[in-house]
């Protein structure tokens, strides 16, 4: 893997050729410019800033083994084009399967849904590795939610406790923050979300909530027990019990 000795952008002052893509950066264009030394050889690495995005976005993707090469970026983008921008691209022939542009890939299109799209590892219903799009921000960990009536249970429990008593020297104005609390409480409109399913492997790697194989990694012979189900979603954290 090469060693990264100095990154930055630039202002091009001529023409240069983009070492992931191969086409011009063009003078006035801003650039990244990186030093990189691989086995003692020192070369420089200049990019497109779409270019340099992508390459970063699907490194995982790509899986490249020294480094991403020009090859590795131009191969990963032309099968990331056909799979997600292809199919919604008007200048995609569908009778035919191919670029009405004769384009092996369109990288200002894929940049695109990129920016707006996060590459994500994920298995297929035939339980083999597969790779997704889903929106940015959908990766992230759900939110945390709460059980009202329980909450309200306990702010009630506290508003009958002795120091929120009428006549307490501060028990008046606890009583009427716990009060507004309660009726904001009731206030609030309720998430649409899905109650959370739970269940286990069982020892023939099925899902005991839906039924559903667990992932199976030929290589390893093994079943990957993934704390999620990948058919139904549900939560493996149920205890065995059998």
């Amino acid at each position: 893997m090469p060693d990264i000795l100095k990154s930055c952008e630039r202002t091009a002052r001529k023409r240069h050729v983009c070492s992931y893509c191969g086409a011009y950066i063009e003078p006035g264009e801003t650039y990244n410019y990186d030093t990189l030394i691989s086995g003692g050889v020192l070369y420089d690495w200049k990019a497109h800033k779409q270019c340099a995005f992508i390459a970063n976005e699907i490194w995982g993707y790509a899986d490249p083994d020294d480094g991403m090469t020009e090859y590795d970026f131009q191969y990963s983008c032309q099968k990331l084009c056909v799979c997600f921008v292809c199919p919604i691209c008007d200048r995609w022939d569908k009778e035919a399967e191919e670029c009405a542009d004769n384009g092996s890939y369109c990288i200002h299109k894929l940049y695109d849904v990129l920016k707006k799209n996060e590459l994500y590892p994920t298995i297929n219903k035939h339980n083999w590795p597969c790779w997704k799009l889903r929106p940015r921000g959908e990766g992230l960990l759900m939110a945390e939610y709460i059980d009202r009536e329980a909450l309200k249970k306990t702010l009630v429990r506290y508003l009958n406790a002795p120091h929120c008593r009428v006549g307490h020297s501060i028990g008046q104005g606890m009583r009427i923050a716990i009060s507004s609390c309660i009726e904001l409480l009731d206030d609030q409109r309720a998430a649409d979300v899905a109650p959370v399913v739970h269940g286990h492997w069982d020892e023939n790697g099925r899902c005991t909530a839906c039924g559903g194989h667990a992932p199976f990694w030929c290589m390893a012979s093994t079943y990957y027990k993934s704390p999620f189900c990948h058919e139904c979603g549900a939560k493996m954290d149920e205890e065995d019990k059998t």
